[in-house]
């Protein structure tokens, strides 16, 4: 889909939250935004409240809905988680966001996958925590650590392109389903949060459908380039927009069938690499022992137990680095 102008998208998005005059410039229409922000912060009678909202650059925010309990008695830890939550995230922005593109609301959960959690464990909730970051156009899905700090792994949905929004459960659940993908299932969402996000997602899914404003994407949820940010399609294997080439899982694979834990050191994933190296070092011992045990034909026991080990790992890092896309330039390197 050819791109949209920044402006034209900005003015359309826009009519529904503020007064503007389509004839008015593209820094006029800014400066509108920023007047708003402002007026939300000289409302804010709590001193504490105001610390914390005042903590986040507002050129990159639309107050009102990201602190919608301004006036509630939970306000302040509401207000302070999501801060911390943002200020992490936000450094990704200066080439995330589009000019004139917002951030409306932003929470973080995991991504729930039975498959994924049977043959995984605890390695399934590390690889697939997430950060929602909802804008004037889309949600934004990034890949991140415990402390909510963005990997390499970042998705878009375009509001057009949402068909499933449907938060509630024990769990805190929280379900995304773009056109043409499955469902993504999340959990340890918020309860505050996911009524919050309920409020804002709706209100910009019928925005969209009203304003008839296609967002630039290829699919329902596109993977971006994780260096510039632009949507690319499944599978590529190189950035139209910036030629940044991107990791082949059947490289990371390998890696992993030479020695258990090179993929996910490849991949960054040093935690999860190190967890991997240790296993291997206790299946080692075992083959070691079994070998040695002086029973007939005891070596082939061990030789089949390490093939399996690196024939699993290399099966399961290649399913990992599926998931989506990383920078063959950024390989090794720490988050």
């Amino acid at each position: 889909m050819d791109a949209i102008s920044p402006t034209e998208a900005v003015d359309a998005m826009r009519d529904d939250y503020i007064e503007h005059d389509p004839a008015a410039d593209f820094e006029h229409a800014e400066q509108i935004f920023q007047q708003d922000n402002l007026n939300f912060r000289e409302q804010i009678a709590d001193p504490k409240l105001a610390h914390w909202v005042n903590q986040l650059h507002p050129k990159y925010y639309n107050f009102a809905t990201l602190f919608p309990t301004a006036k509630k008695r939970k306000a302040r830890k509401n207000a302070k988680r999501r801060v911390i939550l943002a200020k992490q995230v936000e450094k990704v922005f200066p080439k995330l966001l589009y000019p004139g593109e917002h951030v409306r609301f932003i929470t973080r959960g995991t991504l729930n996958s039975f498959v994924e959690q049977y043959f995984l464990g605890l390695v399934a909730l590390l690889i697939n925590r997430t950060v929602f970051v909802v804008t004037d156009f889309r949600v934004l899905l990034i890949n991140c650590d415990g402390k909510g700090r963005p990997h390499q792994m970042k998705w878009q949905i375009p509001f057009e392109e949402l068909i499933v929004f449907k938060p509630g459960g024990m769990i805190g659940s929280t379900v995304f389903q773009a056109r043409d993908d499955k469902k993504l299932k999340f959990s340890g969402v918020h309860r505050d949060d996911r009524k919050a996000i309920e409020s804002v997602i709706s209100e910009r899914i019928e925005t969209a459908k009203r304003a008839e404003i296609a967002f630039p994407h290829h699919r329902g949820r596109d993977p971006l380039c994780p260096i510039c940010a632009t949507p690319v399609m499944m599978k590529s294997n190189s950035c139209q927009e910036c030629g940044d080439e991107f990791v082949k899982p059947i490289k990371v694979a390998m890696l992993s069938l030479l020695l258990p834990c090179l993929g996910e050191f490849y991949l960054a994933h040093r935690g999860i690499g190190l967890l991997e190296l240790f296993g291997y070092a206790i299946t080692l011992m075992v083959v070691m022992a079994i070998s040695t045990s002086g029973e007939p034909n005891a070596w082939i026991v061990g030789v089949i137990l390490l093939a399996f080990a690196h024939i699993f790992d290399a099966f399961l890092t290649n399913h990992v680095a599926s998931k989506g896309i990383r920078s063959k330039s950024l390989a090794w390197k720490k988050p």
